[in-house]
């Protein structure tokens, strides 16, 4: 099992994934003052980005403690989350757009 990531220890580079994650929770994009967004948008950019960073996280220490299946599957895991979220962001500035 590995314990680096591109020589970076694994736990350091789930730490700063976390702390992508909160930072995001905290700042999302929120809609304007006359902008009203779907249920299912809203869900995806309030939570999905945050989701792919902790997804990152946990697929960065399965490497060193649970193997390479289980962080290969995380990561597959961050990455439809965050395909999600750029399909939700990219509707939501074009819905933004038009008038």
């Amino acid at each position: 099992m590995s314990e680096t990531l591109l020589g970076v220890p694994v736990e350091m580079v789930a730490a700063i994934c976390i702390a992508v994650a909160v930072l995001y929770f905290i700042y999302w994009p929120k809609p304007g003052p006359a902008q009203i967004r779907p249920l299912w948008r809203a869900v995806v950019l309030r939570w999905f980005h945050g989701l792919t960073w902790v997804a990152l996280a946990l697929a960065a220490l399965s490497l060193k403690y649970l193997g390479l299946t289980v962080a290969q599957v995380l990561g597959v895991v961050g990455l439809i989350a965050y395909l999600l979220f750029m399909a939700a962001l990219l509707t939501d500035r074009r819905s933004a757009r038009q008038p």
